[in-house]
């Protein structure tokens, strides 16, 4: 069974082939348009000329600069990434990355059995190995040797070190 054809499909197609779609416009030329014509007219008259391929709009090209002393980024104006390269630019020694240990922190100590410590992102068993995130980001392997009430023994990079919890000295 064929569906029937709305209504109003076939006015718009009764316009435009009634109304002539698609015909350039006619009409009869003015007063204005007939002096136009005449020879030598466009040149007293240069308005009424055509436009040409010549008189289109020139390309317009944009040049962003990314310079950190003329601003902020508007959509992360907190953010550290233009600031580094100034930071680069002006520095001709690279920095030293800071050692891991000082990145390690202990959060906190278990009083399960067997206790356990929170080095920075993961707990960890006496005699355990295993890697923790450091903030700056990257990852070290150390090994848990002995968890004590308020200290922590581990190992790091062959060097046994003491790792205390914050508000403990």
């Amino acid at each position: 069974m064929k569906k029937a054809v709305p209504f109003y499909y076939l006015a718009v197609l009764a316009v435009l082939v009634l109304g002539g779609c698609g015909k350039p416009a006619t009409s009869a030329p003015t007063k204005a348009a007939k002096k136009a014509a005449a020879p030598g007219a466009a040149a007293a008259n240069p308005a009424s000329a055509v436009p040409t391929p010549s008189d289109e709009l020139p390309r317009v090209v944009a040049k962003f600069e990314d310079d950190p002393r003329k601003g902020r980024d508007p959509f992360f104006p907190n953010s550290e990434r233009r600031g580094n390269k100034l930071l680069a630019a002006n520095s001709p020694a690279v920095k030293k990355a800071p050692s891991a240990i000082s990145n390690l922190v202990l959060r906190a100590i278990i009083a399960s059995r067997p206790p356990r410590a929170w080095i920075n992102n993961r707990s960890f068993q006496a005699h355990e190995e295993g890697e923790v995130k450091l903030p700056g980001g990257g990852a070290v392997r150390i090994r848990c040797i002995e968890i004590r009430d308020k200290d922590v023994t581990i190992e790091l990079e062959g060097a046994q070190h003491k790792l205390s919890l914050l508000g403990s000295r």
